[in-house]
């Protein structure tokens, strides 16, 4: 989380301090950080992860997550409405049991709705 928010040239660093995202100055002390960890939910098999990924690392927009959490938060995500809420396309997509990679080349590649999609996906 430092070494990403820290000045420098690297890929990783242009994608963090280059997008002015930086480590709030209370999680500067080590035993501070370590405490807000512990206190929300810290596990070996987690890491920490930005509700808001345009957002600093600061408590109120930190958690702990999975690995498959975090792939689902990046820029890259592909949002979308699905019974009533904002979701990721993977997370539809595995909710609807249909191929990611079909709805995928259908709803962004070919710009077809995915209501469209959905409806000949699962009627063949």
């Amino acid at each position: 989380m430092r070494h990403r928010c820290a000045l420098g040239d690297d890929e990783v660093q242009r994608n963090y301090s280059g997008r002015g995202i930086s480590v709030c100055s209370e999680w500067q002390d080590y035993d501070v950080f370590a405490a807000w960890a512990h206190a929300h939910g810290y596990a070996e098999h987690l890491s920490i992860n930005r509700r808001d990924n345009d957002g600093n690392y600061t408590p109120e927009n930190c958690q702990w997550a999975t690995n498959k959490v975090q792939a689902r938060n990046t820029r890259r995500t592909i949002w979308v409405e699905h019974n009533g809420r904002s979701v990721c396309l993977a997370e539809a997509v595995e909710d609807l049991g249909l191929n990611y990679h079909q709805v995928y080349k259908q709803h962004v590649r070919a710009g077809r709705p995915l209501k469209s999609v959905v409806a000949a996906l699962t009627a063949a």
